[in-house]
Order: C-alpha cells, then sequence, then structure tokens
C-alpha cells in the first residue's frame, strides 16, 4: 500500500485499486502489464492478424529510423538485419544478408568485431569501444562501436546488435575546447 495521486498511478506497469480513496490509499493488484492491456484493448478494435502486420511495420520502420548505425547477428554471426544507415556506412548491399560476418567485407574494419561480440556473448552485457577513427572517402570520422548481446526472455541468446554512434561532432568540439 502506498498514498498517492490518482494522476502518477496512469504511469506505473502495474494496475492499483482504491483501499481509501478518501485518504488516497491505493494497493498494487497483480495481473496483466500495461502493454499487455494496451495489446488487449487493440485486439478488440482491429483483427489479430492484422495487429501483427502493423506491429512488425512498426517495429522495421523504428529499426531503419534509427540514430545510429545498426547491424543484428545471430549466435552464429551471421548478419540478419541492417538499418539504413548502417547499409550505407559499411556499404552493405542485400546479398550481404545472411552470410556469416567475418565473410562480409565491411568497408573499411573500423575495429575487430569478433573479438567484441564474443566477449559481449560470453559475459552477456553490452562491450563498448569509443573513439574507433573511421576513414572513409578521404575524411575521417569517429565512432563508439557497441556490441550488445540478444537475449530471449527465456535467457536463450538469439544474436547481437552492433551499433555505430558517430561521435565526430563531440569530438571535434571537444578538440576545439582544449585548443
Amino acid at each position: 500500500r502506498f498514498l498517492g495521486k490518482a494522476e502518477t498511478l496512469m504511469s506505473h506497469s502495474k494496475p492499483f485499486v482504491p483501499v481509501d480513496l478518501k485518504r488516497r490509499i491505493f494497493t498494487k493488484v497483480s495481473g496483466p502489464s500495461f502493454e499487455d492491456r494496451l495489446l488487449s484493448a487493440s485486439r478488440r478494435t482491429m483483427d489479430v492478424g492484422q495487429l501483427d502486420d502493423r506491429r512488425r511495420q512498426l517495429l522495421t520502420a523504428a529499426f531503419h529510423a534509427g540514430m545510429s548505425a545498426q547491424i543484428v547477428v545471430n549466435r552464429s554471426h551471421e548478419l540478419i538485419l541492417a538499418n539504413d544507415r548502417a547499409q550505407a556506412l559499411l556499404r552493405l548491399t542485400p546479398s550481404d544478408v545472411g552470410r556469416p560476418l567475418q565473410d562480409i567485407e565491411l568497408s573499411p574494419r573500423p575495429v575487430d568485431l569478433r573479438s567484441m561480440l564474443e566477449l559481449a556473448v560470453a559475459e552477456r552485457r553490452a562491450v563498448s569501444q569509443p573513439d574507433v577513427e573511421w576513414r572513409a572517402d578521404g575524411e575521417s570520422r569517429w565512432y563508439e562501436v557497441c556490441v550488445t548481446p540478444l537475449v530471449l526472455a527465456d535467457g536463450d541468446l538469439a544474436g547481437a546488435s552492433i551499433d555505430f554512434v558517430d561521435s565526430t561532432l563531440a569530438r571535434r568540439l571537444h578538440q576545439q575546447l582544449v585548443q
């Protein structure tokens, strides 16, 4: 039980019921999560197949609209997904999907991704390498490369996400500040 305003209750993932409304005392009720309740409400208004298709479209759009270049590999380190920024940065083609990462000619290869992948998977934690210089088209750019293991709800490892976060502007501003 806790004391609180009714407005704050909507932001919590579990629903609450009043014990003493006059004194604003509520108790937590076990049941479906906030996301499950939203999903249930959506199912009442549209066909389940349509919902799954819309959800898949939303996930795909969100992945491709990401601010950083991102690729996803499976447990065997085969390329499964690459967003638009990653395709441009790494010069990936549709034929690269399904190929082992070590067989793909990343242009250029800025860091040893294989060792980062192995460490992230072995320790089941995100591993990052800041200040990776990337020379392409006569220009230097700086990235932070982050490898995050993708673990399913049952604890099984599905693969890893590899992000290339552009830190060029921050590095240039820092250099100007130091000068």
